[in-house]
């Protein structure tokens, strides 16, 4: 694993971790600040957006854990791609137990700060 995949993957260590613990302000810190977030009922664009969207969802859950089963990054220049199946177990704040898997794909972008998401779509299995 070269630099850069492995500067990626640390990304989305953090934005598991981020998603995790809650913590709004290192889930924003993973995004660029035009970034697109996308998904079934989700369109956010912006970092703003992203993080004000963020902090509602979770005012909604007590728990979340998210698990990477398998990924794949393509690095072009400061630019990549990568696409990562997920398994996510929630609990919201009214007990209720629930599972996601799915897959997100996602466009990077090499930053000053290091790499961040350019866009991220989540897509559930079926």
């Amino acid at each position: 694993m070269n630099d850069d995949a492995l500067a990626i993957s640390r990304l989305i260590d953090e934005y598991i971790d981020a998603v995790s613990r809650g913590d709004v302000e290192a889930f924003g810190r993973c995004w660029t600040a035009e970034g697109q977030w996308t998904g079934p009922g989700l369109e956010c664009s912006g970092i703003f957006s992203i993080m004000r969207t963020f902090a509602k969802m979770r005012e909604r859950i007590s728990a979340a854990e998210q698990t990477v089963v398998e990924g794949d990054v393509e690095i072009d220049g400061d630019r990549a791609t990568g696409s990562w199946l997920i398994h996510e177990a929630i609990v919201d704040r009214d007990g209720k137990e629930r599972e996601r898997v799915g897959r997100y794909d996602d466009a990077y972008r090499r930053t000053r700060e290091g790499w961040k998401f350019a866009a991220r779509q989540f897509t559930p299995s079926e």
